[in-house]
């Protein structure tokens, strides 16, 4: 009997080992492919935001994407509008408060052409240009592809003096929306797509947020 009993000890042990082994196997596989899958989904999108590529998760909302320009002074974004949204855009050089909207613009412009029938993938782009008259000129202008319905833009031009802050201040508060990664907004809210204005210097020599109403230079959209 005892003849009997090794054998099928042995068997039920090496059973044992067998589905023991596979289930470890199963999940060391599964383990490794869920890492890579991770490690791939984290490349694709350092790649987008690298490249300017939206990902649009919700259509709902208005995605941006900041893009490198390449140009001093010279700054792009990506962004995708859904349908049934149209804006009014905004430029201004004083008055820009910390972290809001400017209760009003040097400058603005609208569109009436019907780019809000339908959704949209829009290149912007801003520019700061000096110009030959010691004045300086901060444009936005946009891009839909080649269609005939375009959101147009704004420009401002304004006296050299409004700029003095980016010699004097040694450090600034710059707000890109989508430099980090995209950023989303609610298509029924006014958003900022770009500020730039001087941080505070302190009695000793400091600085911090400046929470006052200072030159500067901002661009928002507002829906109309």
């Amino acid at each position: 009997m005892n003849a009997d009993r090794k054998p099928s000890r042995f068997r039920y042990s090496l059973r044992s080992f067998l589905i023991a082994t596979t289930v470890v196997t199963v999940a060391v596989y599964h383990w490794n492919v869920s890492r890579r899958l991770r490690e791939a989904e984290m490349t694709v999108a350092k790649l987008r935001d690298e490249t300017g590529r939206l990902n649009i998760e919700d259509n709902s909302l208005v995605n941006v994407i900041a893009v490198e320009s390449g140009e001093s002074n010279v700054w792009r974004w990506r962004m995708f509008v859904p349908k049934g949204h149209k804006y009014m855009w905004h430029v201004a050089s004083e008055r820009i408060p910390y972290g809001k909207i400017p209760d009003r613009a040097g400058s603005s412009g609208i569109s009436n052409a019907r780019y809000w029938e339908r959704d949209n993938e829009v290149l912007v782009t801003a520019r700061l240009t000096e110009l030959a008259d010691g004045n300086y000129s901060l444009s936005v202008s946009s891009r839909i592809g080649n269609s005939d319905d375009q959101m147009a833009g704004a420009s401002i031009v304004f006296p050299s003096d409004h700029l003095a802050w980016t010699q004097e201040h040694p450090s600034q508060q710059v707000d890109i929306a989508g430099r980090a990664s995209q950023a989303t907004f609610d298509p029924s809210q006014p958003f900022m797509l770009f500020s730039k204005r001087p941080m505070a210097v302190l009695p000793n020599g400091d600085t911090d947020f400046d929470f006052g109403l200072t030159h500067g230079l901002a661009i928002w959209l507002e829906p109309k």
